[in-house]
């Protein structure tokens, strides 16, 4: 009720203009009902943003002002809320969430204004972390006092008890305005375009993984998880270093044999995984954070550790379907950054152990949609990459030649040209099927992860039929020719249910994915068409 009055003030946004539109009448509403359709053409609140943003680095500045020589009030200090502060930061931010909300369906229009919208946030961010020294002091003034205050803290944090845990109003920091901004825009556009933009110092990453740790595990920042994210993130950008990081490391311990027995990167692994049960949207930015520390080249004994450790959460029946999604999440973006020869030889032992999680919760859309896409980029792993040697070479046809008026000879001349053209691609691609048998594992799994997915193209939930059609056609698309006719023939026994509205569906899209992908041939066309109709 109280931001209503604030909100007169501002232009209104596209999605707000368009409902005034609707209270004048229904020959307006007729006139513009095309162009409301379409939405917005362009970032029409780019200066609008340009002054929230400047309206937090205006506040950042008066509290560096304030706190000179204090740097814990520089990420401690409460602000005042939307209510107490119609004119604050808490309301700018709000402002700001709700203009990036109405292009989350055009996400293209923000990209070129990313470095305005992320520059200022990731600055302020940089200056209101705390460094690895601050959090140090803070944990050793913690243990002093943590017996003391142990009772107190269980207390006053339970269940029930302090519910601005709970409360998206309650009073907030300025820190934690700043990472709810950069979470809105990395919601809307998505995290591979944003955090190319985040600070690729080195020199700030041992700062940002220890005050990622204080927010783990201090209770009073459990609501923050928006600060955890964006220092995850964050992480996950600072690990792409092109150098080992025992470089940056400063507390790496080694034997008398000058072996590394606990290095910054082992404990950011750790950290990670222990991210990957957590409820919040904390998961998937460690599932990224694992998948960059993992397909680094020096992770060998990274992968080996994890993916030992993701076999075991996946084959235990107790696992939580949290954990099991987190997992699953940080396999299907390990298999998709990392190099095929460095995965492929886990890839055996897990194709059967996530099968059998299809199995046992076909009912959880998220956990089967995570298990298609572990699977089919399990099995791209264990296909060399390359594109099948015998897909359809498509003719691109000229209208100008069709529509002149050429002479029989020239016409007939040029269908035996094309003809010809056709020939010599067959020939070509007998020749290059010859040697495809040595990219096909013996007894890998292969086979069980594409009955999977033929078996998940007719899943209930279009979210896992879409992406079983798509990974049942990337595969074809490294099969020799004889696999690929069997995979198909297979496919096609999807439509003998005459009144499985998902298999039907589900087929048709796998179907459209080989057609799109060149990869059905033209001679099984007939075959294909009777049998969809």
């Amino acid at each position: 009720m109280s931001n209503e009055p604030q909100e007169l003030a501002h232009p209104a946004s596209p999605v707000e203009a368009r409902d005034d539109d609707d209270m004048t009448g229904h020959g307006e509403e007729a006139e513009g009902a095309g162009e409301d359709e379409w939405g917005p053409a362009f970032f029409e609140e780019a200066d609008e943003c340009a002054a929230l943003l400047s309206r937090l680095c205006m506040e950042w500045e008066n509290r560096k002002s304030v706190t000179e020589g204090n740097t814990g009030n520089r990420w401690s200090v409460m602000l005042p809320t939307a209510v107490e502060d119609p004119q604050g930061v808490a309301e700018a931010v709000e402002r700001f969430e709700r203009i990036i909300t109405v292009y989350q369906q055009l996400p293209n229009l923000l990209h070129g204004h990313l470095e305005m919208l992320l520059g200022p946030l990731m600055t302020m961010l940089q200056e209101l972390i705390p460094t690895a020294g601050d959090i140090w002091r803070l944990k050793e003034h913690m243990g002093t006092t943590a017996e003391h205050d142990a009772d107190e803290e269980s207390g006053l944090y339970g269940l029930g008890r302090n519910y601005d845990d709970y409360d998206a109003d309650a009073p907030k920091t300025l820190l934690h305005h700043v990472c709810r901004a950069i979470y809105v825009v990395v919601k809307t556009v998505g995290e591979k375009c944003c955090t190319s933009y985040f600070s690729n110092d080195v020199k700030l990453y041992e700062d940002v993984f220890y005050a990622l740790t204080w927010w783990q595990a201090n209770k009073k920042q459990r609501r923050e998880w928006e600060v955890r994210y964006c220092l995850l993130l964050w992480l996950s950008n600072l690990v792409l270093v092109p150098f080992s990081l025992t470089v940056i490391d400063s507390v790496a311990s080694y034997t008398e044999n000058n072996t590394e027995t606990c290095s910054l990167s082992d404990t950011v692994l750790n950290t990670a995984v222990a991210f990957l049960e957590d409820t919040s949207k904390c998961r998937e930015g460690a599932a990224l954070l694992v998948a960059r520390l993992l397909t680094r080249p020096d992770s060998e004994s990274h992968r080996r550790r994890f993916f030992q450790y993701a076999q075991e959460a996946v084959s235990d029946p107790s696992s939580s379907s949290l954990l099991l999604h987190g997992v699953l999440l940080a396999l299907a973006k390990t298999m998709k950054f990392g190099r095929r020869e460095e995965l492929a030889p886990y890839a055996p032992r897990l194709i059967p152990t996530v099968a059998a999680v299809f199995s046992a919760r076909g009912n959880d859309t998220l956990l089967c949609k995570a298990v298609v896409k572990v699977e089919q980029r399990l099995a791209l792993s264990l296909l060399r990459r390359r594109s099948a040697p015998w897909k359809y070479c498509r003719q691109v046809a000229s209208l100008r030649q069709n529509l002149a008026n050429a002479t029989a000879s020239e016409t007939t001349g040029g269908y035996a040209s094309n003809a010809q053209d056709n020939m010599t691609v067959d020939a070509k691609n007998e020749e290059e099927e010859e040697d495809d048998d040595d990219c096909l594992p013996d007894g890998s799994g292969l086979e069980d992860a594409i009955g999977l997915l033929l078996e998940a193209v007719s899943h209930k939930d279009t979210v896992v039929r879409w992406s079983a059609a798509k990974g049942v056609a990337r595969i074809c698309g490294r099969l020799p020719r004889p696999m690929a006719e069997d995979v198909l023939n297979a496919l096609l026994d999807v439509f003998s249910v005459e009144h499985s509205d998902s298999g039907w569906h589900g087929g048709l899209l796998a179907l459209a994915e080989l057609c799109r992908r060149s990869i059905l041939p033209p001679q099984r066309l007939a075959t294909v068409v009777q049998t969809t109709t």
